[in-house]
């Protein structure tokens, strides 16, 4: 959150905490009129993680708690069907023009730049951003065909969310054991963190601080995972790839202007 966010009781409305969010508090002063009912989109689009199942499940818990106007945009085909696999198209970004929150769950797009557009604008309005896991790496333009564009593939999220794609601990048993440990930092409070309780995950570690890696900006941690089977430590590596790291954070960004 900002200072100013802080000083005047306007809190952004942030959701969930999952391994890999990220969450970027971005707020202009009197953005929000507490007792309006807020229009949130949720951005998806990748080929692993099946976001287009587990974010219209999160966006219908969102409109049942806060009564809220609630949009999900999904890659397409020429048909209309969802394609995880199209990475050149999301449909319905336009509806980020009216949004008071922008919650983005995507991984390695290619979107032309009149729909990368609506996610820049947003972003740059300087709103609050909910960022899951893959958004460290929302982009993936190839640079032999234009290289113009190399600025959204790393820059542009860790200026944004804290972070580029790394590495991670390694894939292991096709998610039939846990492989992360999700918890609490000693000695960090932060009211998101109400009513969490320690769990297992069944997905590997990314890594994003430590070695020579440092989490960008003003980022603040308040959950950290541990591995619990990582090719890292099985390659005596964790002198560069810690088996903890964070995986949830907040993080100020109020837009380039």
């Amino acid at each position: 959150m900002t200072e100013n966010s802080l000083q005047n009781n306007n809190p952004l409305i942030l959701i969930a905490v999952i391994i890999g969010l990220f969450i970027v508090g971005c707020q202009k002063e009197n953005t929000v009129n507490q007792k309006d009912t807020l229009n949130i989109v949720f951005v998806t689009g990748d080929e692993e993680y099946r976001t287009e199942e587990s974010m219209p499940m999160l966006a219908r818990l969102v409109k049942r708690e806060l009564n809220a106007n609630v949009k999900v945009c999904y890659a397409l085909d020429s048909a209309g069907f969802i394609a995880p696999n199209r990475t050149d198209h999301i449909a319905g970004l336009e509806a980020l023009e009216d949004a008071e929150l922008m919650v983005i769950f995507t991984r390695y797009r290619t979107l032309p730049e009149s729909e990368r557009k609506y996610i820049v604008d947003y972003v740059e309005s300087g709103k609050p951003i909910v960022g899951f896991r893959t958004s460290t790496h929302a982009f993936k333009y190839d640079l032999e065909l234009d290289s113009t564009l190399e600025f959204w593939n790393n820059e542009w999220p860790t200026k944004v969310f804290g972070q580029q794609w790394i590495t991670h601990h390694g894939h292991f048993d096709d998610g039939r054991n846990p492989l992360t440990e999700i918890k609490t930092i000693e000695g960090v409070d932060h009211p998101i963190l109400k009513g969490f309780e320690s769990f297992n995950a069944y997905s590997w570690l990314y890594h994003v601080d430590g070695g020579n890696w440092k989490v960008y900006g003003d980022t603040k941690p308040f959950l950290v995972g541990h591995s619990l089977k990582s090719n890292h430590e099985m390659k005596e590596r964790l002198d560069q790839y810690p088996i903890e790291n964070p995986v949830a954070w907040t993080k100020t960004y109020t837009g380039r202007k």
